[in-house]
């Protein structure tokens, strides 16, 4: 099974990156790190994404990197219900990545791609802070990219109003409390016949009363 919990044991490299379980991971290890592999690898894993079903039941946190915090308590609320869970700030190889390389959109784009086709759901954490965020609405974009309304995507709602959020974000199911989140999060866990690990929650997942 692929795992999206580096602390396990996997280091910041290229090949091997996602574990041979992960879908795309051959054409992941097939290319070089290099801008125009990029573009193909990119392509590839889009093509995929249309054709292949994940193998584990994954949940995809969208967020800005200033609501992290936000972000890592979905993830637990997740884990509670049976979810793996794939978060940009545990992703080593995207942690080591900085803004002014040249292949820096194309390396998160084909990152964010690898964790969509891995991914079954997507919460996206919408905070005021999220606002001018441009890694949040492209995510939602992608996962909705076959289908115009979804109820495998949603987003939570912490200091807004729903008038105050993107329409797009109209198109799905959207929490307004942890409440309504935590039992979204019970259905879809159900939905996919998962149950909780029954493991010792990693110690980067804060604890959730």
């Amino acid at each position: 099974m692929p795992s999206f919990f580096w602390d396990e044991g996997k280091t910041r490299v290229w090949e091997g990156h996602f574990g041979p379980d992960a879908l795309g991971s051959v054409l992941w290890d097939g290319w070089q790190p290099k801008a125009p592999t990029f573009r193909r690898l990119f392509g590839s894993l889009a093509d995929l994404r249309l054709r292949a079903e994940p193998p584990r039941p994954t949940l995809f946190v969208s967020h800005r990197r200033k609501d992290v915090s936000e972000a890592l308590r979905v993830a637990r609320l997740a884990w509670q219900e049976g979810f793996d869970v794939w978060l940009d700030v545990l992703d080593p190889f995207l942690g080591g990545l900085r803004a002014p390389n040249p292949v820096y959109s194309l390396v998160v784009a084909c990152i964010i791609e690898m964790a969509l086709l891995n991914s079954v759901h997507l919460v996206a954490v919408m905070t005021p802070r999220a606002n001018g965020s441009q890694w949040v609405p492209y995510e939602f974009g992608r996962v909705k990219a076959d289908q115009i309304v979804t109820s495998n995507a949603s987003s939570w709602l912490l200091g807004l109003n729903v008038t105050d959020v993107p329409e797009y974000l109209l198109l799905c199911p959207i929490h307004k409390t942890e409440a309504d989140l935590r039992r979204w999060l019970h259905r879809k866990g159900a939905s996919i016949g998962r149950s909780p690990y029954g493991r010792t929650p990693p110690e980067w997942l804060p604890p959730v009363s």
